[in-house]
């Protein structure tokens, strides 16, 4: 659980968004990878604007 909040923590707070995601049962154990990017800030002039 802890693992799967750091990661909704780096969507919320370090501005990632995840988009591939590895999912897998090895001798008993789940692992996972999660890919993602840092998303970039809204340029300056499309601030106040409706995207």
């Amino acid at each position: 659980m802890d693992r799967l909040n750091a990661l909704f923590y780096e969507t919320a707070v370090g501005r990632m968004l995840f988009a591939r995601f590895s999912v897998r049962i090895d001798d008993g154990r789940l692992r996972a990878t999660a890919w993602g990017e840092v998303l970039d800030p809204i340029p300056p002039y499309f601030a106040g604007r409706a995207l």
